[in-house]
C-alpha cells in the first residue's frame, strides 16, 4: 500500500493536497482567533498604557503640589502682629511653641486644599528627633491631633540624614521617597514624604517632611481607573502596599536605591493577595531601553480572576525610589476569544468538505494524460528514440506533449552532431605537437595527449598520474635559462629537455570552472642558443677589455708628453680618443654585467652596508665629471641614517649608473643625493635638472636597450649609450630586494628613487661575534 502511494502521482497529489486544506483551514480558523484576540488585547494594552499615564501623571502631579506647599512653609517669615515667629528662626531657638504656631496654619490649610493632600507634617532638629508631628484624623478634614516626639531614621543614605548633611544633587538640596511611619491611629503606614532642609544664617538647624497618606491615595487613584488594582513595589519587587489590602510591615524607610536580593520574589503575599514583581520582569524594568519610562508586563491570578498587570518605574523627585503596578482583570479578553469558536468551527468544516471535493476531481483530470506521457517517456529513456507521445489536448499538458516530442527529435540529431564533434576535437588533440595535459577542478590528470607522454618520458599504456603535482617536471633554476626566456613562461626540465609550460583557465559561457589546460612547448634547442648567445657576448666583452685597456694607457701616456711633446692639434685628437675609449669602457662594463646577470655568475651578499661609504668611493669620479660639466652636486646624507640590507658592490653599480645617466642627459644645473628613512626602508632619491623623461617612454624605461631620445640637449647617440644602465638598475635593486622607479616632468627634470630595507646592526654585529666565536 505504501509503494502503491509513493509509485502512482494522483496519490502524490491528492494527499497533500488534503493535508494542505486542512492545513490552510486549521491556520485560517486559528488566524482568525488570533487576529482577534490580538485586536482585544491591544485594546486592552492601550487602556492599560492609558491608566499608566494616568497614575504617572497623578504621581508627578501631586510630588509637585507637595514640594510647592513645603517650600511655601520653609520660606514662611515672622508675623509680630500675630505673635509667630519665622520657621526657620524657630527652629533655630527650639521654639516648640512658636514653632507649633507658626506650623498650623499651614497644616490646617494643606488639609482643606484637594491638590496638596496634606496629611502629615513633622519638624525635626540635627539629631533626627521630631519638634511637631501634626497628623490629620482618619476620614476628617479638618480635625488633626498631635503625635509624641519620635526618633527619624537618621542612618547615612537616609531621607533624613541626606537632609540633616546639606546634601545636593542635580535637582536640589531637596529629597523624596516612601516612609513607613508610626501612627497614634494603629501600628503605622506608608506615607509619601518629601524632606526639605531649614537654614538659619547659612546653617542647617533642622527639617521640615511634609506626607501623604499612600492608602488613601492609592483609593483615590483606582477610583479614576475604573477599579484597577494599584499595588507600590520596592527597588527589589517585593509589594509593599496595594489600593486592596495593606499589609503589616516593619517601622523602615526606603531608602534610594535599595535593593534587597530574594530568591521567592514570585511568591504571592498572603496579606497584600497580589504577586510580587517575577526576577525576570524586574531585570526587564532595570534594563535600559529606547523609552524614558521603562515599562513590563506580566499576567497573574489573583482571586481566582486573571488580571493582567503592568509595571513602571514609581518616579519621585525625578528618582525612582521603587514600583507601582496596575492590574485589571483580562476577563474582556477571554470573552472576545470564547465567543468565536463555534462560527469558525463551522465555517472551516464547510470549507474542508467544498476544497476536498473539487480537489478529487482536479487531480482526476490532471494525472491521466501525465501518466501516458511518463509512460513516453521512460521508453525514450531506455533508447528508444522512436517513441513518441500521442497526448493532444489544449492545455499545458497537451503543449508538454508537443514539446517532448520535439525535444526528442532535437535529441536525436544533437547526439549524432556531438558524436561527430568529439571526434573531431580528439583527433585535433591527438595531432598537436606540443604536450597538453588538461586537469579538472580539483587538481586530478584527466587527459595527456600523446606529444605530452613523449615530452613527460611516459609510456602511451601507462596510467596517468594521479595529480599535476605528480608528473615528472622540475622548475629549472633561475638563470639557467636566459633573461627574456625566464620573463616569457615558466621554464621546467625533464631529464635533458627543457619545457616552456603556459597555463589557462577553463571556464564556460557561464562562467563555471572545469578546471585548468596546461601547455608545455619543448624548447631545449632555444635554451641552448640563447646560452651560447650569452657566453659569446660575454666572451667577446672581457677579449675586448684588454685592448682598450691598452689603447687607454696610451692616450694617457701622450697626455703625459711621455712620446715627446704634442701638439695643439694632437692633443686634442689624443683627448677625444681617451673619452671614447671611456666610453667603450663603460658600455663593455654594462654588457659584462648584464652577461653575468643572465649566467648567474654575479654573485650577491646581503649584508649591512652604510650609505656614506658607499659615496665615499664614487665621489673622486663624480666630482670630476660633474665639474668638467660645470655641473653642481649635492650629496645630502642624515648623519643617523641607518645601514641596509644590501650587497656594496651591487649597490655601488647602481648608484654609480644612476650618477652616469644624470651626468649624460644634465647639461647645466644640479644633480642632487638625498637620503632619509622611509617605514623600515631606506629611500634613496638622485635628482637632476635635465630635460625629464617624455610621458610614453616612462613605462619602458627600465627595459633593455630603451634609452633617451637626446633630442634638443646637443647628446650624440654614442654618448646616449645602448640603454643597459637602467636595465642593470632595476634588476641589481629586485635582487637585493628592493625598489626603483622614476617621476619625471618634460623640460623640469627627473627624480629616480630607490628603497632598500633597513639593516638590524646589532642583530649583524651578534651574528658576526658568534661566527667569530665558532672559528
Amino acid at each position: 500500500m505504501y509503494q502503491e502511494i509513493r509509485s502512482r502521482i494522483r496519490y502524490k497529489i491528492i494527499l497533500p493536497f488534503i493535508v494542505l486544506t486542512l492545513l490552510v483551514v486549521l491556520a485560517g480558523a486559528l488566524a482568525v482567533i488570533w487576529i482577534s484576540a490580538i485586536s482585544a488585547q491591544n485594546r486592552f494594552d492601550n487602556l492599560m498604557a492609558q491608566i499608566t499615564r494616568v497614575i504617572n501623571d497623578s504621581v508627578v502631579e501631586q510630588e509637585q503640589a507637595n514640594l510647592d506647599y513645603l517650600q511655601q512653609i520653609i520660606a514662611a517669615a515672622a508675623s509680630e502682629t500675630n505673635d509667630i515667629p519665622a520657621v526657620a528662626d524657630a527652629m533655630a531657638a527650639e521654639d516648640i511653641v512658636g514653632l507649633e504656631r507658626a506650623l498650623e496654619p499651614f497644616f490646617t490649610i494643606g488639609m482643606r486644599t484637594a491638590s496638596v493632600r496634606l496629611d502629615r507634617l513633622i519638624a525635626f532638629d540635627t539629631n533626627g528627633r521630631t519638634l511637631v508631628d501634626m497628623e490629620r484624623q482618619q476620614g476628617s478634614e479638618t480635625e488633626f491631633e498631635r503625635n509624641e516626639p519620635l526618633n527619624l531614621p537618621t542612618r547615612p543614605g537616609s531621607l533624613v540624614a541626606r537632609v540633616l548633611v546639606a546634601e545636593e544633587d542635580d535637582i536640589g538640596d531637596k529629597f523624596a521617597g516612601l516612609m513607613f511611619l508610626p501612627t497614634s491611629a494603629q501600628s503605622g503606614r506608608f506615607f509619601f514624604v518629601t524632606v526639605a532642609p531649614i537654614y538659619h544664617n547659612g546653617e542647617v538647624v533642622g527639617g521640615m517632611l511634609l506626607g501623604m497618606r499612600l492608602d488613601v491615595f492609592l483609593q483615590a487613584l483606582s477610583q479614576v481607573t475604573q477599579n484597577s488594582i494599584i499595588t507600590v513595589y520596592s527597588s527589589d519587587g517585593r509589594a509593599l502596599f496595594s489600593s486592596r489590602t495593606r499589609p503589616p510591615l516593619p517601622n523602615e524607610e526606603l531608602p534610594i536605591g535599595y535593593v534587597l536580593e530574594r530568591n521567592n520574589a514570585a511568591e504571592v503575599s498572603t496579606v497584600i493577595g497580589v504577586p510580587n514583581i517575577r526576577i525576570d520582569t524586574l531585570e526587564a524594568l532595570r534594563t535600559p531601553g529606547e523609552s524614558d519610562t521603562p515599562s513590563a508586563q506580566d499576567e497573574a491570578v489573583i482571586d481566582g480572576r486573571s488580571y493582567q498587570l503592568s509595571y513602571t518605574p514609581l518616579v519621585i523627585r525625578r528618582v525612582a525610589i521603587g514600583y507601582i503596578g496596575v492590574g485589571l482583570s483580562r476577563d474582556y479578553v477571554i470573552d472576545s476569544i470564547i465567543s468565536l469558536r463555534v462560527p469558525v468551527l463551522i465555517l472551516a468544516t464547510m470549507l474542508v468538505v467544498g476544497i476536498f471535493s473539487t480537489g478529487l476531481y482536479i487531480a482526476h483530470q490532471i494525472t491521466r494524460p501525465i501518466e501516458e506521457l511518463a509512460t513516453t517517456a521512460e521508453s525514450v529513456a531506455r533508447g528508444d528514440l522512436q517513441k513518441r507521445s500521442a497526448v493532444a489536448t489544449a492545455d499545458e499538458i497537451g503543449s508538454l506533449s508537443h514539446s517532448f516530442n520535439t525535444m526528442t527529435e532535437y535529441l536525436v540529431q544533437l547526439y549524432g552532431r556531438v558524436l561527430a564533434e568529439a571526434s573531431q576535437r580528439a583527433a585535433i588533440v591527438e595531432s598537436i605537437a606540443d604536450g597538453i595535459v588538461v586537469c579538472g577542478p580539483d587538481g586530478r590528470v584527466l587527459l595527456l595527449n600523446p606529444s605530452a607522454r613523449r615530452l613527460l618520458g611516459l609510456r602511451d599504456d601507462s596510467e596517468l598520474p594521479e595529480r599535476f603535482e605528480l608528473l615528472p617536471l622540475a622548475p629549472m633554476p633561475q638563470n639557467q635559462g636566459s633573461n627574456a626566456l625566464d620573463q616569457l613562461a615558466a621554464l621546467y626540465t625533464t631529464g635533458d629537455t627543457v619545457l616552456r609550460m603556459s597555463e589557462a583557465e577553463v571556464r564556460s559561457v557561464e562562467g563555471q570552472h572545469y578546471g585548468r589546460v596546461y601547455v608545455l612547448r619543448d624548447i631545449t634547442t632555444e635554451v641552448k642558443i640563447d646560452r651560447a648567445k650569452t657566453d659569446f657576448i660575454s666572451t667577446i666583452s672581457h677579449e675586448l677589455r684588454t685592448p682598450i685597456t691598452s689603447m687607454r694607457t696610451t692616450s694617457d701616456l701622450l697626455l703625459r708628453n711621455i712620446g715627446g711633446e704634442l701638439s695643439s692639434e694632437q692633443r686634442n685628437m689624443v683627448v677625444m680618443m681617451n673619452q671614447k675609449l671611456i666610453d667603450i669602457t663603460h658600455l663593455i662594463n654594462n654588457v659584462i654585467v648584464i652577461a653575468n646577470i643572465d649566467s648567474g655568475s654575479m654573485p650577491i651578499v646581503i649584508e649591512p652596508v652604510y650609505l656614506d661609504d658607499v659615496m665615499q668611493s664614487l665621489m673622486f669620479q663624480l666630482q670630476r665629471r660633474a665639474r668638467d660639466k660645470n655641473i653642481t652636486l649635492q650629496i645630502d646624507i642624515p648623519a643617523d641614517l641607518p645601514p641596509m640590507n644590501a650587497d656594496s658592490e651591487y649597490l655601488k653599480t647602481v648608484l654609480a649608473q644612476l650618477f652616469d645617466n644624470a651626468l649624460t642627459y644634465t647639461k647645466t644645473g644640479s644633480i642632487r643625493l638625498r637620503a632619509c628613512v622611509k617605514d623600515s626602508d631606506v629611500r634613496i632619491d638622485v635628482a637632476d635638472t635635465g630635460p625629464g623623461i617624455d610621458l610614453e617612454l616612462r613605462e619602458k624605461i627600465f627595459e633593455r636597450f630603451v634609452r633617451g631620445s637626446g633630442q634638443g640637449e646637443g647628446i650624440s647617440s654614442q654618448d646616449r649609450g645602448i640603454g643597459l644602465g637602467l636595465a642593470i638598475v632595476r634588476q641589481l635593486v629586485e635582487r637585493m630586494g628592493g625598489r626603483v622607479w622614476v617621476i619625471s616632468k618634460t623640460g623640469v627634470g627627473s627624480i629616480f628613487s630607490i628603497t632598500l630595507p633597513c639593516s638590524n646592526v646589532e642583530l649583524s654585529q651578534e651574528l658576526q661575534t658568534a661566527d667569530s666565536a665558532l672559528v
